[in-house]
């Protein structure tokens, strides 16, 4: 009888995002929504992607094979692009290849069971959502005393001040992500060439079609790895059959793959975002809480 290998222990990674949280067992992947508790077994999933979407944001979808428990075939959850990328790449590394995975009468269902009782608010949403329900509570009582005043139009305008406030946030976590992702790849990155793989037609969440040119390299411990590629008007037609790009392995995330144009590209734009950020965040303050701090003093 032949002897089997089986992949070292997942890392302890988790998400929280949406009313969702995820998180790696030895064993198993746990999906936990408001109702229920899902416990995936590794041997029970097919495959394990991040989509990117536009502006910050990916999206991880985790295939899971049919086990006869009316569980979806596809698990799917919107969160930054760094954990979708350490989440898939890590559900990869678990996936038993071919001679290795048991057989279908020794394979382990998924369950569901419902969730029995809350966790902490800190523990069931990230901080980013903690932060817009704060703004959102601010923007309600900064509303709420200028109808008191009787501002209804500042009050009207108040939605202004929020939006300005949440889009200063959010500028700022991606020139902050940008350049800390640009710092590693100078710092730690291992310059590699990827070859060209195969060409993917993907929709997003609209509907949109988009195509992602994708290339395959080894890294550093000899684990094949995937990088995604949006290509240009000028390598659409014709993809480039190897690029070199860096692989900067982490402690905290498994990887960041970055090519030279885009570690320019998170230099050249923080300026650009900083002062979009300063700009919306004036807009804000203006709105929310400066009219009704006037109305105060006054």
């Amino acid at each position: 009888m032949a002897e089997q290998t089986y992949p070292s222990p997942p890392p302890s990674l988790s998400i929280r995002r949406a009313g969702v949280t995820i998180r790696l067992t030895p064993h198993a992947l746990v999906w936990e929504d408001a109702v229920t508790v899902s416990h995936i077994p590794y041997t029970a999933i097919t495959d394990a992607e991040a989509d990117p979407f536009p502006a910050y944001a990916s999206s991880l979808r985790v295939t899971v094979r049919d086990t006869g428990t009316g569980h979806p075939s596809v698990y799917e959850l919107l969160c930054s692009p760094r954990d979708a990328a350490a989440f898939a790449a890590a559900i990869t590394a678990q996936i038993p290849r071919n001679g290795d995975r048991p057989p279908p009468s020794d394979q382990r269902a998924i369950t569901v069971a419902p969730r029995r009782d809350d966790p902490p608010l800190l523990e069931r949403h990230e901080p980013q959502e903690l932060a817009t329900r704060v703004l959102l509570m601010l923007f309600t009582l900064n509303s709420l005393g200028l109808i008191i005043f009787g501002e209804w139009f500042w009050a009207l305008m108040s939605w202004c001040g929020f939006i300005g406030w949440y889009a200063a946030g959010a500028l700022i976590t991606l020139a902050v992500n940008g350049i800390r992702s640009a710092w590693l790849v100078i710092t730690k990155g291992v310059r590699t060439e990827a070859r060209y793989s195969h060409t993917e037609q993907r929709r997003d969440s609209a509907g949109n079609s988009a195509t992602y040119q994708i290339y395959t390299f080894t890294d550093p411990s000899g684990i094949t790895r995937e990088y995604t590629h949006i290509p240009g008007d000028a390598d659409r037609s014709a993809p480039k059959q190897s690029r070199t790009i860096r692989f900067v392995p982490s402690e905290l995330y498994h990887h960041d793959i970055s090519s030279t144009f885009e570690v320019v590209l998170a230099f050249v734009t923080t300026p650009l975002l900083i002062a979009a950020a300063i700009f919306a965040a004036a807009i804000g303050f203006v709105n929310m809480p400066g009219r009704l701090f006037l109305l105060l003093v006054g």
